[in-house]
């Protein structure tokens, strides 16, 4: 539990004692952001090759996601050079057209909080290559 969180508990508590209906007005909504943010985390890397530096992340260039959320959507590229400011995100993909491909960066269509709508979802590729580190590392199961 962080700093932040801990000195952030007791006014909510307080308030949760004094009126019950802040509790019930406030979990929902809780509750819903954190599941939309695990979601929209889980889609960046679904279908990502741990093995391959620029395509630990998986991408998503839909216009108005990457116009609103700062070009969030160029994951791949992200975690391949992360000091490249937001701004210049674009070109530098541009820039690096034939290392994604031979990377084989994953692009997704949707935004990565609708990732589970692309027509191209891999189906247990997590769940495979998490077993083979943990063989390759020596890791119980």
């Amino acid at each position: 539990m962080s700093w932040n969180s801990c000195s952030l508990s007791p006014p909510f508590v307080i308030i949760g004692v004094l009126n019950w209906r802040y509790i019930a007005f406030l979990l929902p909504f809780y509750y819903l952001g954190h599941s939309l943010s695990y979601l929209n985390g889980f889609y960046r890397h679904y279908g990502g090759n741990p093995d391959e530096p620029l395509a630990w992340g998986v991408s998503s260039y839909d216009k108005l996601y990457n116009w609103t959320w700062f070009y969030n959507g160029y994951h791949a590229e992200h975690h391949f050079r992360p000091k490249v400011h937001w701004t210049r995100m674009q070109a530098f993909r541009d820039q690096i057209v034939e290392q994604r491909r031979v990377a084989g960066v994953r692009v997704i269509k949707p935004p990565h909080a609708l990732g589970f709508l692309d027509p191209n979802l891999p189906r247990y590729t997590s769940l495979v290559r998490c077993r083979k580190i943990r063989v390759r590392l020596k890791v119980p199961t």
